[in-house]
């Protein structure tokens, strides 16, 4: 009987919050367009890596093994370990590269002002305008995108992510290369210093392309894909799972209502507090707890808005619950005391017999 090992491409280092994940690929079957510079641009940005970044952790799939499904399933995994004080950084080295990952445009504006929001830890290095090829060339040391030749002579400790890519489109340009690479993303990630922190990193090298625009979202009609060995992956794929990234989760909800509930907690034994206060004074005058009771509801949908749209975290949820439950109490309170006051000095007259 004869048994066969399963080659199995998982076995890699566990996912972690300074992961880079590369998806290269060159050798395209049944094709004679094959690239030369794939599997050279992440082996050599690796080492560069590693030799100023020793802790970083490497994910590695190369030709055959840069499929579709591997790069979604990196994308996913990678989105996790972002965390609260990460980011999700893209090195795009393919035709077209521009838009291929975060940047298709929606129908109308409002759609899109919300979805900006959704990309608040999402940084890009895109090897050239969606209109243009980028190239795969010879150089001194051998084969390599003209894209990462250029990260590769230009990355250095201490530089910020807005450093590095203009130094990088700056040599491009001397070295003739007539690609314009493109930044895409928030001035706050721009301004980290490179490799340091929390940063999920996934690392593309491979054909791109252009195609039809199924879903009426792109300007210009066409969407970019990046071409893995085996299938295309389009902007919408990957648009759709970043946005996805931001929804609330499982977790995220139990926080929310455990928020909520503490908030209503609290609020209701202020409420009862101050009813027995004020009918201590014997006054006609009730105070209801309507207002309140709308207080609390108004903020409980301000709450999922901003964290529906992205703006506040479950974490920032509940950390502002205490903050939130004693200012509106010490105003319970004051309406209690006026309420008070004016049951003492406007008692009601004896009905006359």
């Amino acid at each position: 009987m004869m048994c066969f090992k399963k080659n199995k491409i998982d076995d890699q280092p566990a996912w972690n919050g300074r992961t880079v994940s590369g998806i290269v690929v060159g050798n395209y079957p049944g094709t004679v367009n094959d690239l030369a510079g794939p599997v050279p641009d992440f082996d050599d940005l690796k080492k560069e890596v590693l030799e100023r970044w020793p802790d970083m952790n490497y994910r590695e799939f190369k030709d055959s093994k840069a499929t579709r499904a591997r790069f979604l399933s990196e994308l996913r995994e990678a989105i996790t370990h972002v965390g609260e004080d990460g980011m999700l950084f893209f090195i795009m080295d393919t035709c077209h590269a521009e838009s291929s990952t975060r940047n298709g445009g929606f129908r109308n504006t409002r759609r899109r002002a919300f979805r900006a929001l959704g990309y608040d830890k999402v940084l890009v290095f895109s090897s050239s305008l969606s209109s243009q090829t980028s190239a795969d060339a010879q150089f001194p040391g051998g084969a390599n995108g003209a894209w990462h030749y250029a990260l590769l002579a230009t990355i250095a400790i201490g530089i910020t992510y807005r450093q590095w890519f203009d130094a990088a489109k700056d040599l491009l340009a001397k070295l003739g290369f007539s690609q314009i690479p493109v930044i895409e993303g928030p001035e706050h990630l721009q301004n980290r210093l490179i490799f340091e922190g929390n940063v999920a990193t996934i690392q593309v090298s491979a054909h791109g392309g252009q195609v039809d625009d199924l879903d009426g979202d792109e300007p210009d009609g066409l969407d970019e894909v990046i071409y893995f060995w085996d299938a295309l992956v389009r902007d919408d794929e990957i648009r759709k799972i970043l946005e996805n990234s931001k929804r609330i989760g499982v977790i995220g909800a139990l926080k929310i209502i455990l928020a909520i509930y503490k908030i209503k907690r609290i609020f209701a034994r202020v409420t009862k507090h101050t009813n027995m206060k004020v009918k201590s004074f014997n006054t006609k005058r009730e105070f209801k707890d309507t207002w309140l009771q709308t207080v609390v509801s108004v903020i409980s949908l301000v709450f999922l808005v901003l964290l529906n749209i992205g703006v506040l975290t479950p974490d920032q949820v509940a950390q502002a619950t205490p903050l939130v439950a004693s200012t509106l109490g010490a105003i319970s309170t004051v309406v209690a005391g006026v309420l008070g006051l004016i049951g003492i000095f406007f008692k009601p007259q004896p009905p006359v017999a």
